[in-house]
């Protein structure tokens, strides 16, 4: 269970870090210019260029304004999503941590019963 959490959890920073990375996404076309123009200087990641972008609504062209809604309904499920997963991965090394205690192992040792996993 762990290692699918873990697995998902990788999966998800991946495909985050991939899709920062690539700026020519449809949905990101229409808002090229805009992001140039007021958000150039504006670090990518965490929402920031979304942040920004929504501070200049007004000024964003309709085609804009239409992608920046569906990346900001996208973003926010995403971070939704990552929020549940955290909670899982918590959950789930709480359960293991008790069950390490009920067998008389120590907190942070692994399945090799050694803190660096038997290295």
């Amino acid at each position: 269970m762990r290692f699918v959490l873990t697995s998902l959890l990788f999966f998800c920073l991946a495909a985050d870090a991939f899709a920062e990375s690539v700026s020519n996404r449809p949905h990101r076309r229409p808002c090229a210019q805009f992001v140039e123009r007021y958000c150039q200087n504006v670090p990518m990641g965490e929402g920031r260029r979304l942040k920004c972008l929504a501070q200049h609504k007004a000024q964003l062209s309709a085609d804009c304004r239409s992608s920046l809604e569906g990346m900001q309904t996208l973003y926010e499920y995403g971070r939704k999503q990552h929020a549940k997963l955290e909670a899982a991965l918590a959950k789930q090394a709480a359960k293991e941590k008790a069950e390490a205690a009920k067998k008389g192992a120590p907190a942070n040792s692994t399945a090799h019963g050694k803190p660096d996993g038997g290295k």
